[in-house]
């Protein structure tokens, strides 16, 4: 029986307390000699390297780690027994599962009780689990605030919001990896059209139109459509009647897609797409985020519809579809501020019906009210859809016009005046001559303020209407 004296034994005692340790430690854990021989390591570590006992144990590093990362570990080693400080970080490996891991790797100096330097300890952990874990809370967080904060912008710029420009581009953001997205709209043709896109040339996607069973998402998924679906490696798939998908910004190759159908209680469908130019892009828990998505958007467009009927209402008269008094002594103030940027003209145009008094009299409310719509239709039609028209009280109306040449506002006018001073509503087996007096005023050129523009533009339409009597 020999005694634990002298060096060689003392190693091996040493050897074997080591040994058992490392064995005890449920995580990947190994010893190596400072010349990169592998020692003693554990079950987990030859399951983590899916490499059996035999072949770790005696073999350099060079021979156990793939040959892309020894440079990469053989530098940290070299540093680390240079420095003596204990040393961690991650790195992201291709294991024996041919999947990319996420692994935080600790190693330090091991010393004898004589306070050599025998080698290197280390311990890895698979982080991968709990990464993705933390993953799947953040992009369900960050698809509940994409909701709130769309839900939060309907009622603050209801005017200028496209939900769907809005969703497409927070959708890319949080899905990984989403390099583009489209919402496809399904008109009154049965035909896919874009609404909203990111990540394609405009052109490209605003040509992009195809009845829905010759589409990718039809013909991949064998018309099983109502729920999101997966389709990867569409560059392998030939379909005779598919065109070709958009171009890209950046002149990649879409190769995988996600598509999520969203359907409201109008039977109004859409199919919002999420692209990769990865072949076998999205997973499983990226379907489980499209499902929540496709609930919630119906709701939201919901929501934005019912605001922005309550904002119509709100701005626009009930009866002829024109712009009512407050919303149009809103948008005089914002013409007023454009056109001294600028450096252009306003010309307002104040509008008297004639004689709509004499026709409820006569005939009734209900025919001063055909009147009144007749007008409202006539003048829409004459002038330009981004000039500003307003029915501001019973029989009057007011037009605002940002121009360069107001001459040419008030030739326009008096064209219109003289046409429609020509036509006859009939009410019953009776005809109506239909006519209306105006005035005009120009900003800055005839006034200075909004209050000196009404004024001028109200004194000379009642100077025209009064003519005529």
């Amino acid at each position: 029986m020999k005694l634990l004296i002298g060096e060689n034994t003392y190693e091996e005692s040493e050897s074997l307390l080591l040994k058992s340790m490392i064995e005890i430690i449920d995580k990947p854990m190994f010893f190596k000699d400072i010349e990169g021989v592998y020692k003693i390591c554990n079950q987990a570590y030859c399951d983590f390297l899916g490499l059996e006992y035999d072949q770790i144990i005696g073999k350099n590093m060079d021979e156990v780690i793939p040959h892309e990362l020894y440079d990469t570990f053989k530098k940290a080693d070299d540093e680390l027994i240079s420095n003596k400080n204990m040393q961690q970080f991650e790195r992201k490996i291709l294991m024996h599962d041919d999947e990319l891991h996420d692994i935080v790797f600790k190693k330090n100096i091991y010393h004898d009780n004589f306070g050599q330097c025998r080698g290197i300890i280390g311990v890895l952990e698979d982080v991968t689990e709990e990464k993705l874990n933390m993953k799947k809370i953040e992009k369900r967080e960050m698809i509940k605030d994409l909701f709130l904060n769309l839900n939060n912008n309907l009622g603050h710029n209801l005017e200028n919001m496209d939900i769907f420009d809005h969703l497409i581009k927070g959708l890319v953001d949080i899905f990984d990896d989403a390099d583009y997205g489209s919402v496809l709209k399904i008109d009154n043709r049965n035909k896919l059209k874009s609404i909203s896109s990111v990540g394609y040339i405009e052109k490209s996607i605003e040509m992009f139109e195809l009845n829905l069973k010759d589409s990718f998402i039809y013909q991949y998924s064998m018309g099983m459509i109502d729920n999101p679906k997966i389709l990867k490696n569409l560059t392998d798939v030939k379909f005779d009647r598919c065109p070709d998908i958009p171009e890209t910004v950046d002149g990649n190759t879409v190769q995988s897609m996600m598509f999520i159908p969203i359907s409201d209680s109008n039977n109004e469908q859409w199919y919002i797409c999420l692209d990769s130019n990865m072949p076998n892009a999205f997973n499983e828990f990226d379907l489980k985020i499209a499902e929540y998505v496709m609930f919630q958007v119906p709701i939201l467009n919901r929501i934005f519809k019912l605001n922005h009927e309550r904002l119509e209402i709100s701005r626009y008269d009930e009866l002829t579809g024109l712009i009512n008094r407050r919303y149009f002594t809103e948008l005089l103030k914002e013409k007023i501020r454009y056109v001294k940027n600028h450096k252009l003209q306003l010309v307002m145009i104040m509008i008297d019906l004639d004689n709509l008094k004499a026709v409820n009299d006569v005939f009734g409310h209900q025919k001063g009210d055909a009147y009144l719509k007749f007008f409202s239709s006539e003048i829409k039609k004459f002038f330009r859809t981004d000039d500003i028209i307003a029915r501001i009280g019973g029989d009057e109306f007011v037009g605002i016009f940002v121009t360069d040449d107001s001459a040419e506002i008030e030739l326009t006018i008096n064209k219109f005046q003289n046409k429609f001073g020509k036509k006859k509503i009939k009410f019953n087996n009776s005809k109506f001559k239909v006519n209306f007096s105006y005035g005009v005023a120009v900003y800055p050129n005839e006034c200075s303020n909004t209050e000196e523009l009404i004024k001028m533009a109200d004194e000379r339409m009642y100077r025209d209407k009064f003519s005529k009597k």
